[in-house]
């Protein structure tokens, strides 16, 4: 694994990539020193997978007469991973905040959520999506993609949605942003 830039090295190479006194109109370096790697990109991504089996009628029925209730149940179960990652940061109010709409707006697809059956699946998807440059036309940002599946006992899929929300750096720090994207990949089996 390459070694990853602290944010005061972060800072200084995006100061003198977007420094425009440093390059030839052609693109060329004239800056001091040695040319930086302007166009080198920290990319990390990770996934959070949640499932909830059907194993039975009953446990069909529960779903479906709660359905909502479940739904907020896996959001909970989310936002304790989201809390997990983010709690050494001492984040403010407001990045707090930023992180709970992200948490909010993932989870929105669940808005619909499906009528499971005996023998069906209910899996999300959770995808954080980190990258960074320091070149000013590179994106700074997390992307999170949700994806919500129902499948009937052979395996078909009988619902689907998909969300996709993207912070840039800033809107979230972007330490907190790295970390949400390099936890290890997790599954979770949810009880109905």
């Amino acid at each position: 694994m390459p070694r990853l830039l602290t944010a005061d090295e972060k800072e200084a190479l995006r100061k003198v990539c977007s420094e425009v006194d440093n390059w030839t109109a052609m693109g060329l370096w004239k800056g001091y020193g040695k040319e930086p790697n302007c166009y080198n990109a920290e990319k990390h991504k990770t996934t959070l997978t949640l499932i909830t089996d059907f194993k039975n009628q009953q446990d069909a029925d529960k779903w479906n007469s709660k359905v909502d209730k479940q739904v907020r149940y896996k959001g909970y179960a989310v936002g304790t991973l989201v809390a997990a990652i983010t709690a050494p940061y001492n984040l403010s109010v407001l990045q707090n905040t930023v992180l709970a709409i992200a948490q909010g707006e993932t989870l929105a697809s669940f808005s619909k959520a499906p009528k499971a059956k005996e023998g069906s699946k209910f899996i999300v998807i959770i995808t954080y999506d980190y990258q960074w440059s320091p070149h000013p036309a590179y994106r700074k940002s997390l992307k999170i993609e949700t994806r919500s599946v129902m499948v009937d006992i052979t395996g078909k899929g009988t619902y689907e949605s998909k969300s996709v929300e993207e912070f840039y750096i800033g809107e979230i720090p972007d330490s907190v942003a790295r970390a949400m994207s390099m936890a290890p990949q997790q599954l979770f089996r949810v009880e109905p």
